[in-house]
């Protein structure tokens, strides 16, 4: 009896899952297979997917099983003859896409690979319709591969490899291709035993690591889940693979969840160095699309020798997943261990995806009509901005971020920002609790989509004012707006720009301009037009001449009055802008134009420069006619607090009292400003850079340039604080995002235009207004030397006090470290002077230093020396023959004395390197005399890199850590006079070829001095006396077109964040 009921005992258990299966819930989900390589109707590569979707209980939407035979797209073998099975144009049903294999059939010579259309299928339903996308190895053709790549966050190698348990080639893991490509380099295929094959697509070429070679550890491949991998799949797994695999790398925007580990002798190391190739390969890459994820697969991981006939049994995958070994079943064990765990995983996306509903937007996004029926939802209510919302109006204080079209690698004309780059920065500007954005012209459709997206998925929108550009040139050469070539172009732009925002327009491809199909309607969001740019006094001023008896302008919806000429021109523009919008969409909405301190209609007898006070454009002057029933007319500003000059010697500004007691020449201004204009002004433009270059100076410490991350977002706090307390609507930072292709006057001499947005030039402060900074910082300067990892040193010594010197490089800096023999670590500046000499350029340098007799090299090549004391004193120094300053402004310009008429080459004289702020002004009111005025950008600041630790300093140019004895440098490229590190141009020899000519080197030369306690080491070690040229350590690097970045949100973000918090 007691038998009995252990066996029903059993049996019940037994039984349970069974049941448990049974009673669990199907679901019904529009899953998309695509698999173009079945030879004979083998469809081993999804057979394994298709039992899962089973054994999950995930049916088609009429809740239907589906059939691996049938429900694919691709190549189905029925009557021994193939049948395609094409792709529809539209997959906007589809919650998950599967491109498994698109290869082909060899057999029959059917064609293979994506199409462009059908990969526009998939990425538009993977971008736009919440669509999971899993892409597998061998799925990307060349027809696609470098937008689909791009798309999913990889870079491919050209190079393909294969583990085999033996390579010998009567064992069959090894394909005969594979052996004739290695053989047709006069090499005999010996190998046997374990082993890696890899393989270029392009170049044929075969690389073997193999265990019997020595060139290859036991079980030397693994599969592994990173880090990130076990936060995303909620696992961690480590596995053998078997199968080809493809050896990409990832992008920055992308993350990557597993990684194909090659574990290698050293010999084996060198062979994989030699060719290009890291031992480790990411295998499992996702990426962020909108509100879907899509999954890079690099090997066949779906692939399965066979299924089992079984499916209907809870946790029957983990009774699998824990009997199916490697060593028992070497073709099932990956599909077991961890094929189905992970797919698991990602299928569940798909639920999660389908819970997320767009916000409701019938209320909040409530709109109403002028008397005239023209629909609107934003106007200006005395001196307030509001929005009608939940069907009512609610006033809304403007706090956000302009946003250009700058990125690294590209000119903003080239429209290069993606939609998945635009959908994250939306994200980031929404969690800063900005309300609105600002664009300066037509951005890509990418933009208009990312925007559509984000506001119809959260709750609070994000509403844009929007600029329409016009080109600077032409005003500046005809110095007339008026001319019917501009005037036309303008009224094309600005029509064409209301089409766009409206999602009604195709935009024709144009140099230098965005382009495409506009199809997303975003009018609800665009609370504002805001057109033209900063206008050229010298413009302005000729138009109030040439025009000066111009009858007033009488509008549809706009007049004038006491209007000068291009005051008329430009409300003629916004009245025809008002009128076409009117006539064709019955939308209207406030409009205003861009407006800066230059143009503005007040005087300021203090200005030292006569163009930046000779014109204005009064907004006063342009109103809404009488009776109209519409928005609402608003004034534009861009204001900063450092120029033009007046803001900074007038005293009715510098000594003005704040509202909180302090003098404040920023709120001065404001002050002025709002009393001067009878309607509400946005501050459309106000900005800090945290470079490490600066332009211009602030009486109170507000430059333009030289702040700390930190200084930059307490410094705009301030300013937005004063833009609010002196009645503005609100204010808009400049900028969101840093811009490399930006230059500013007192270093675009000194790089090279055509070249900027390849490097990051910390010098230039136009560059670093963003609150998202893209330089990688490769190196962290913070004593700890994990991040050297894989570099060698380029000069070691085990007597020496300093053991190891190394140097690498990024696109912002050139890198230097020293390490302190481990017995004499300790304070690096105790009786101690660090001194780096830098050989640049062969057309000039110097063999010794004024004030350093030890010091002298055999060859007169220093150029740059670095020399560093303590905490507090260092500097980097510029020999006087290559001292640009010196050049441009002495010897060229003659605004500073020279010490000789030309200096010669090999003085030793050394220069503090110097950049200009002003070249001497007089103030008009009082004549007073403004000299030259300059400062050392060579003095180094000593401080932490590192942007996660406590003591963060953005500016840090030296650190060093007395508990590991190291010593880290960074220097902005800029300072060592290098024009374009990626073209690897420095400036030539300045007294004959001047600033404009470029020169090219092979490297850098350096080296070391090291003082302690009154005795001089160096590196190289001298030689009767001297430092000998040739055994200097020689760095070299790649030219590179494709600049690595890495996006990161800057200190003052989350300062700003804060204070937008508080903000209603």
């Amino acid at each position: 009896m007691k038998f009995v009921k252990w066996i029903i005992l059993i049996g019940t258990l037994l039984l349970l899952p069974w049941l448990f299966w049974f009673m669990s819930d199907d679901k019904q989900r529009n899953i998309t297979v695509i698999n173009k390589t079945t030879p004979h109707g083998n469809i081993s590569e999804h057979q394994g997917f298709f039992w899962l979707l089973d054994y999950l209980k995930i049916n088609d939407e009429k809740n239907k099983k589906y059939n691996p035979s049938e429900d694919y797209y691709g190549y189905t073998f029925e009557d021994n003859e193939y049948i395609e099975k094409p792709l529809p144009t539209n997959l906007a049903g589809s919650d998950f896409i599967y491109v498994i294999d698109t290869y082909g059939v060899d057999e029959k010579d059917l064609k293979g690979g994506l199409t462009n259309e059908e990969w526009t299928s998939i990425q538009s339903a993977n971008e736009d319709k919440h669509a999971t996308l899993v892409v597998e190895y061998n799925s990307i053709s060349n027809n696609v591969r470098d937008k689909a790549s791009k798309y999913l966050g990889i870079k491919q190698t050209g190079w393909i490899a294969k583990y085999g348990k033996s390579l010998a080639l009567n064992d069959g893991e090894v394909p005969k291709w594979v052996v004739n490509a290695y053989e047709k380099n006069n090499k005999k295929w010996s190998f046997d035993g374990e082993g890696i094959i890899f393989y270029n697509e392009s170049s044929e070429e075969v690389e073997v690591l193999s265990v019997n070679e020595g060139t290859l550890q036991k079980h030397g491949l693994l599969f592994k889940t990173t880090q990130q991998g076990e936060e995303t799949f909620s696992i961690s797994k480590a596995s053998m693979y078997n199968g080809w695999f493809d050896i990409i790398n990832s992008e920055a925007d992308a993350k990557i969840l597993a990684e194909f580990e090659i574990d290698t002798t050293e010999k084996g190391k060198k062979i994989l160095q030699k060719i290009g190739i890291s031992s480790n390969s990411p295998a499992i890459v996702m990426k962020k699309q909108n509100a879907a994820n899509s999954y890079y697969f690099a090997g066949n991981f779906s692939t399965v020798e066979k299924i089992p006939g079984i499916y209907q049994y809870k946790g029957f995958t983990k009774i699998r997943e824990m009997l199916t070994v490697d060593f028992l079943f070497p073709g099932e064990s990956f599909y077991w261990q961890v094929y189905v765990p992970i797919m698991t995983s990602i299928l569940k996306d798909i639920e999660s995806f389908e819970q997320e509903k767009m916000v409701d937007k019938t209320q909040t996004l409530s709109t109403v009509k002028t008397k005239e029926g023209l629909t609107y939802n934003s106007r200006i209510s005395k001196d307030k901005f509001e929005v009608y919302r939940n069907n009512k109006w609610e006033t809304m204080t403007i706090k956000g971020v302009n946003l250009g079209m700058g990125k690294p690698g590209a000119f903003p004309g080239e429209a290069a920002i993606t939609r998945e780059e635009y959908a994250r920065w939306l994200e980031y500007i929404g969690e800063m609790n900005a309300n609105t954005i600002r664009v300066y012209t037509l951005h890509p459709p990418a933009f208009y989509k990312a925007l559509k997206h984000y506001n119809e998925t959260h709750e609070k929108p994000i509403y844009v004012f929007h600029g329409v550009w016009i080109d600077e040139g032409p005003l500046e050469e005809t110095l007339d707006a008026y001319t019917p070539e501009i005037t036309e172009t303008f009224q094309k732009e600005y029509k064409q720009m209301v089409d766009v925002i409206h999602g009604k327009a195709e935009v024709s491809e144009k140099v230098g301009h965005a382009h495409g199909t506009y199809d997303s309607d975003i009018s609800p969001y665009v609370i504002g037009w805001m057109i033209g740019i900063e206008w050229y006094p010298l413009m302005v001023d000729n138009m109030k001449t040439v025009y000066a008896n111009l009858p007033q302008f009488d509008g549809s919806y706009i007049k004038t009055d006491q209007a000068e000429g291009f005051e008329i021109w430009l409300a003629e523009q916004m009245d025809t802008l008002m009128k076409y919008e009117a006539e064709v969409y019955s939308w209207t909405r406030p409009m205003s134009f861009t407006n800066w301190v230059s143009t503005d209609n007040l005087n300021q007898p203090a200005e030292p420069l006569e163009k930046e006070d000779m014109a204005s454009v009064d907004p006063n002057h342009i109103k809404i006619k009488e009776g109209q029933d519409l928005p609402g007319l608003f004034a534009s500003y861009h204001v900063y607090p450092y120029y033009p000059d007046f803001l900074n010697l007038e005293e009715k500004y510098t000594e003005y009292i704040d509202h909180r007691g302090n003098k404040n020449n920023y709120a001065g201004y404001l002050h002025d400003l709002k009393a001067s204009h009878s309607m509400p002004i946005l501050i459309s433009e106000f900005g800090i850079p945290a470079s490490r270059g600066i332009t211009h100076l602030n009486p109170f410490g507000w430059n333009q340039g030289g702040h700390s991350e930190k200084e930059q977002g307490e410094i705009l706090v301030s300013l937005y604080e004063d833009i609010l307390e002196e009645g503005m609507m609100g204010g808009l930072i400049f900028t969101w995002q840093d811009e490399w292709f930006k230059r500013t006057w007192n270093t675009m001499d000194l790089d090279d235009p055509n070249r900027r947005p390849f490097w990051s030039n910390l010098q230039t402060n136009e560059q670093n207004f963003g609150l998202l900074s893209f330089n990688t910082l490769k190196i962290k300067l913070d004593g700890n030397s994990d991040d050297w990892k894989g570099i060698e040193p380029v000069y070691q010594s085990s007597e020496e006090p300093i053991q190891s010197a190394f140097i690498t490089h990024d696109e912002a800096y050139l890198y230097i470290r020293l390490d302190q023999k481990s017995s004499k670590k300790g304070d690096w500046f105790d009786q101690n002077e660090v001194n780096i000499l830098f050989d640049v350029t062969p057309k000039s340098g110097t063999d010794v230093i004024e004030g350093q007799p030890s010091i002298q090299l055999d060859r007169p090549v220093i150029d740059f020396w670095a020399n560093i004391q303590s905490k507090e004193k260092a500097n980097l120094y510029v020999d006087a023959y290559y001292d640009s300053f010196l050049y441009q402004y002495g010897h060229v310009l003659q605004m500073i004395p020279e010490s000789e008429p030309i200096p010669t080459k090999s003085t030793g004289v050394f220069n503090p390197i110097r950049y200009a702020l002003n070249k001497g002004l007089v103030r008009p009111d009082t004549g007073k005399e403004l000299p030259f005025e300059s400062y050392e950008t060579g003095k180094l600041q000593y401080g932490n890199s590192n942007s996660s630790a406590k003591d963060y300093y953005s500016l840090a140019d030296y650190y060093a850590d007395p508990k590991t004895g190291v010593l880290e440098m960074r220097i902005p490229w800029l300072l060592l006079n290098v024009k374009d590190p990626s073209s690897k141009i420095v400036l030539s020899d300045l007294y004959k070829d001047g600033l404009e000519t470029n020169l090219e080197i092979e490297d850098l030369g350096v080296a070391f001095t090291f003082r302690k306690n009154g005795k001089l080491h160096t590196f190289p070690k001298m030689k009767d006396g001297v430092i000998p040229f040739k055994s200097l350590a020689r760095y070299s690097w790649d030219k590179w077109e494709a600049p690595q970045s890495k996006e990161r949100l800057k200190q003052s973000y989350y300062i700003l964040q804060d204070k937008f918090k508080e903000v209603n």
